[in-house]
């Protein structure tokens, strides 16, 4: 078996120690001598191993306990303690033996498993929280590329996002809180707003006509905005509830606020809305 020895004080430094017992804890020697041996106890067995601490001062200890690697996971160690006379004072010696192979340790061994597990997950989300700010930055850039005005809602149809399009068209600043429909002319914006509640409970695409406010002139101008739903299956939405939505808005060509009414001829093109 393992084993490594370390040599304490009154206050758990370490004042020796082996290189078995730095191999163990994946630590270079020097990391581990003049640290505190408290630190390698993880917080559910600090009040046991105290015990184990005093008792050793009076005389010897022994018990199990895991210690914690420095990535963060636990192993299962057999701890043996006894005071060491060390020239005029006095210190801890500690025997430590891993025991990671022993049948009769196998509850340490199923908290070391389980608390990995909880890592490993942890660093999952860590991961996945980090490629979905990636993935927001790379659309951020798609978007604010585009010569239609472009944002982004949640599964709730909040608004999360509005391209440069968006606020030089309705004059409006990012710190801005409003409701799309607020821009809408009013004869449009109640049957708009039904369609777009409609595309978020059924996730269907979103695509109508509607008159927009352009903050420059105070006119407003047609608009053919559409919306399509991107599924988000590997996190945690309920079944057919959508994370991001990317609406499109373009000035229709060949309309005004005082222009052709719905029976309009059919769109043949789109242009810009700035």
């Amino acid at each position: 078996m393992n084993e490594g020895a370390v040599i304490l004080d009154r206050n758990g430094i370490i004042l020796y120690s082996n290189q078995c017992f730095a191999h163990l804890l994946k630590l270079p020697l020097e990391k581990v001598i003049g640290s505190s041996f408290f630190n390698f106890i993880p917080n559910g067995f600090q009040t046991y191993f105290k015990e184990l601490f005093g008792q050793g001062w009076e005389g010897k200890s022994k018990g199990e306990i895991p210690l914690q690697h420095r990535t963060g996971t636990l192993a299962p160690f057999s701890l043996s303690m006894n005071t060491l006379p060390l020239g005029e004072s006095t210190g801890l010696g500690v025997i430590v033996t891993d025991l990671s192979a022993q049948q009769e340790i196998r509850d340490i061994k199923d908290l070391a498993d389980r608390q990995n597990t909880l890592i490993e997950h942890q660093n999952q989300e860590i991961r996945r929280q980090d490629n979905a700010r990636k993935e927001a930055q790379q659309m951020g850039i798609i978007l604010e590329s585009l010569p239609q005005i472009a944002w982004t809602t949640n599964a709730a149809g909040k608004s999360t996002y509005f391209n440069r399009q968006w606020y030089a068209y309705s004059g409006t600043a990012p710190a801005h809180d409003f409701s799309l429909d607020q821009f809408m002319h009013p004869d449009d914006a109640a049957s708009a707003m039904e369609q777009w509640q409609y595309s978020l409970t059924t996730g269907q695409p979103f695509e109508t006509e509607y008159r927009l406010l352009r903050a420059s002139d105070g006119a407003y101008r047609w608009m053919l905005g559409r919306a399509l739903a991107l599924r988000n299956e590997g996190r945690n939405y309920p079944m057919g509830r959508y994370l991001y939505r990317y609406p499109r808005s373009a000035g229709v060509a060949g309309r005004t606020a005082a222009g052709e009414a719905a029976s309009a001829p059919e769109i043949k093109s789109l242009a810009k809305p700035m």
